[in-house]
């Protein structure tokens, strides 16, 4: 019996995670592409914390942030989102849920249990940290944000037939 680690491993999601929130806070209203964010010459302090980027920058605009990849940029797009906007687009992601494929080891990731999240968790979740999920909830995420935010349960495929309903492509099933 062989298991599909692709489709069976929970993981932290790290940066991909900042699609999400920049996806939830851009549909919320609360930060422009073009509006700019101090991010802090590379160095934050949150609490008692201290958040870094790979990159020493000041001024970006919501755009260069997320080009960049700015922990700092991000974690204050999340905190001008708020914890509950942010914890309804996961929910609504389906994020920390199994998905229903049909599969033995289908994970369902984790979230953080506390009932409040506070500025450090809602900080660090929204640049991936202190979640884990599965590549199919990822993938089906940022396919929803591709597709005008309607999420689509994923599908397994087995085979492909084209249009004369001739087989082209079939795909073993793990046993």
């Amino acid at each position: 019996h062989s298991r599909n680690l692709a489709l069976s491993a929970a993981f932290e999601p790290g940066s991909t995670m900042k699609t999400i929130t920049f996806a939830a806070a851009i549909e919320a209203g609360v930060v422009h592409p073009e509006e700019s964010i101090d991010c802090e010459n590379g160095k934050y302090k949150l609490g008692r914390h201290t958040i870094r980027d790979s990159h020493k920058s000041n001024w970006l605009t919501v755009r260069e942030v997320f080009k960049h990849s700015s922990n700092i940029g991000t974690l204050k797009i999340a905190l001008a989102l708020g914890e509950q906007r942010l914890k309804d687009k996961i929910q609504e992601l389906h994020f920390g849920e199994k998905l229903g494929l049909g599969l033995n080891s289908e994970p369902r990731g984790r979230l953080p249990k506390k009932e409040t999240w506070g500025q450090t968790r809602l900080s660090t979740i929204s640049f991936g940290h202190g979640l884990m999920v599965s590549s199919l909830q990822l993938v089906a995420a940022v396919g929803a944000i591709a597709n005008d935010g309607h999420w689509q349960k994923p599908r397994i495929i087995q085979r492909v037939t084209n249009a004369f309903g001739e087989q082209v492509l079939e795909i073993p099933q793990p046993e």
